[in-house]
């Protein structure tokens, strides 16, 4: 947007400051008032004479709150809010089975949270809210509308659209970077929704079967360390944990499979990401945006949610048939163009520039 000529500014409560910005980015904190927000923000909007506020996280009561007066205060502002995450991310999460993690006291929490949920389900009232106060609400896929229509009170959906996230990874590699016998996972090392625990099961079947492969973690989080006890449970020795990676594109052009068995995503990049280095994934059927991304047997393998079995047999497949995976990276190559960033942003442009 900054190379075209728009002029951008940034409000952010953590993380760090960026460069880029300069003098044109604005730190809140994390425990700001809502008046003190709502003061800031009319300031920001009304000495930069701002016509589109992109709201990314702005979902809580504070934040609906000072958006809610700008709508009030300057009808040429639009607030157009972006969903990162599938509209029934809480509803899979409620639905785990409640032995999901490693500790009492998580699953004394999931259990918990079940029945207020039932009371008060604060992160509906929040989405529903949101919407309400914006003109444009914008998920991450196509088959993300019926979901959200269905559980949220926004009678017909007329302001939802979508916009798929891009693929801005870029790398030296090139695709005839020498394929090792490798498996990769990339995420956060958390039970909750990425359920890690499933690819190491997994791959405890695997890996008597097949000892020259090996399987990759690439990534942290607050389950590292239990996933490390598992592997030394189930005494697997070609388990590889290579911890947070600023460069994850060595990984994906070294590695032949890409693995994810979340319960839930957003967008699933790193699909996206995988498919742009040749690097074949099998997923579970969890998310309906990963329709936009892979089609089953085609560029990839989806798995009825829970089939560890069949998960397990199409791995083995995959790596014992060197033919499948290429039918498959020929396949994946169509994509790329779909998810260049170049594609992505002329469809921001009809949706939230114009």
């Amino acid at each position: 947007m900054k190379e075209e000529g728009h002029h951008v500014y940034y409000l952010y409560n953590h993380f760090e400051s960026f460069t880029p910005y300069g003098n044109n980015q604005f730190f809140v904190s994390t425990t700001i008032k809502k008046d003190e927000l709502s003061s800031i923000l009319f300031d920001i909007c009304k000495t930069n004479s701002i016509d589109i506020i992109i709201n990314q996280t702005g979902y809580s009561k504070t934040y609906t709150y000072a958006l809610r007066k700008i709508k009030l205060s300057r009808k040429e502002t639009k607030i157009i809010t972006f969903l990162h995450a599938s509209p029934d991310f809480w509803i899979k999460q409620l639905q785990q089975p409640p032995l999901y993690s490693f500790n009492i006291k998580t699953i004394a929490y999931n259990v918990i949270k079940r029945l207020y949920y039932r009371i008060y389900n604060k992160q509906k009232r929040r989405i529903e809210k949101t919407y309400d106060i914006s003109d444009r609400f914008i998920l991450l896929s196509q088959f993300f509308i019926n979901d959200f229509i269905k559980i949220y009170n926004v009678g017909n959906g007329n302001k939802l659209d979508y916009i798929n996230n891009p693929c801005t990874l870029t790398s030296t590699y090139e695709n005839n970077t020498q394929k090792k016998k490798q498996v990769l996972v990339i995420g956060r090392l958390s039970e909750k929704q990425k359920r890690m625990s499933r690819v190491i099961r997994i791959w405890k079947d695997i890996e008597s079967k097949h000892p020259d492969w090996k399987l990759i973690f690439v990534g942290n989080g607050p389950n590292k360390k239990d996933y490390e006890k598992l592997v030394s449970k189930y005494n697997l020795k070609n388990v590889q944990f290579e911890g947070q990676q600023a460069n994850t594109a060595k990984y994906y052009a070294e590695s032949q499979i890409f693995l994810m068995t979340s319960i839930w995503e957003g967008w699933g990049l790193t699909l996206v990401e995988a498919l742009h280095f040749n690097c074949i994934p099998i997923l579970f059927d969890n998310f309906s945006a990963c329709h936009d991304i892979i089609e089953n047997e085609v560029n990839g393998i989806l798995i009825p949610n829970n089939d560890e079995y069949l998960f397990s047999t199409k791995l083995s497949q995959l790596m014992e048939n060197p033919q499948y995976l290429k039918n498959l990276r020929n396949n994946g190559n169509t994509l790329k163009d779909k998810f260049d960033i170049n594609t992505i942003y002329a469809t921001w442009k009809e949706k939230v520039l114009s």
